[in-house]
């Protein structure tokens, strides 16, 4: 894919808060898990596997930053600054929502809804004063993928199915997704919820399309 991998917090509502890759990953590990309630037979000493939930998906990778004038910079940014706009994104505590942000990756088709797990940094490579001219940062994030079979054009949102996980908040989504957190009931409305708070993580919830206003 030519384009840059974008990961944007769903949280800065100026839209922002956000990274993009220097240099994309050279692959992509996706994860996906069904879990299953281990039941005993009433007739046997076998058991028989009941399903449970689907459980997040993960996606994780590995991206390179380079300072040494071999690959620059599109903004001109440092490494410690664009290790600054990645964390303020993914990693950092938000101010309104106390917690770290709620992101939205972009890579081409690829769209994925959720949370950073992990980042570790790999510095190769340092100027003489000690500041670092190349990392590996290896990525891990846990949420759910956008059905590319519903993506939209124009102005319609695409419809999307994500999978919550502890901590999520649908207002959170309806504020990425269609840009306006006020669609919260309706979505709540559309999956036969009693309430747009206290989702259980592993339930599924389908977004379907609306236009933008």
């Amino acid at each position: 894919m030519a384009d840059k991998i974008k990961i944007t917090s769903a949280y800065d509502s100026g839209g922002s808060a956000g990274f993009v890759t220097q240099i994309n990953p050279a692959s992509v590990k996706i994860g996906k898990k069904i879990s299953y309630e281990k039941i005993q037979s009433m007739v046997s000493d076998e058991y028989i596997s009941r399903y449970k939930n689907h459980e997040p998906s993960t996606l994780s990778f590995e991206i390179y930053m380079d300072d040494t004038g071999a690959i620059p910079a599109s903004d001109g940014s440092s490494i410690l600054q664009r290790i600054e706009q990645l964390e303020t994104a993914v990693y950092t505590i938000q101010t309104e929502s106390k917690e770290p942000g709620y992101v939205v990756l972009v890579w081409g088709t690829l769209i994925f809804h959720g949370r950073a797990e992990s980042i570790d940094y790999d510095y190769s490579l340092f100027a003489p004063d000690g500041t670092p001219l190349r990392v590996k940062i290896s990525l891990s994030f846990v949420g759910s993928f956008e059905s590319s079979s519903s993506q939209g054009t124009g102005n319609t949102q695409a419809a999307s199915t994500v999978t919550f996980t502890s901590g999520d908040s649908l207002a959170d989504y309806c504020d990425s997704i269609y840009g306006d957190a006020s669609y919260c009931a309706d979505v709540a409305m559309e999956n036969g919820l009693d309430s747009i708070r206290g989702i259980l993580p592993g339930t599924i919830i389908a977004f379907p399309s609306k236009s933008r206003t």
